[in-house]
């Protein structure tokens, strides 16, 4: 994954990125994929994923706000981060349109 243009991540940034990036991918999994093929075995299979993914994202919050770890976490830096990393995720580009891209078009 690339890191985003202004200045470099700690790795507790990094870490919190890829945590929040999983969380898009597994939300969009169940949300569009599973939805769209009908299949409550994908959903329940994803859905568990997702939820072990949701608590490790609380977990490093939770760090995060009561200032455990070694560094601050910068959100802004994350927020980009992740933003620039949810592109490859249908999800991620629907919650995080880039400027430059065209819109989708189903044709």
């Amino acid at each position: 994954m690339r890191q985003p243009t202004s200045g470099s991540m700690t790795p507790a940034e990094t870490q919190f990125a890829e945590a929040l990036v999983s969380l898009v991918d597994y939300t969009g999994r169940v949300l569009l994929t599973g939805l769209a093929d009908s299949s409550p075995y994908y959903v329940e299979d994803k859905a568990g994923t997702l939820a072990v993914v949701a608590g490790r994202v609380a977990d490093l919050a939770g760090e995060a706000a009561r200032g455990r770890g070694s560094t601050r976490i910068r959100m802004d830096v994350v927020a980009r981060a992740v933003a620039a990393w949810s592109q490859t995720y249908t999800a991620g580009r629907l919650l995080f349109p880039r400027q430059d891209r065209r819109p989708e078009t189903g044709r």
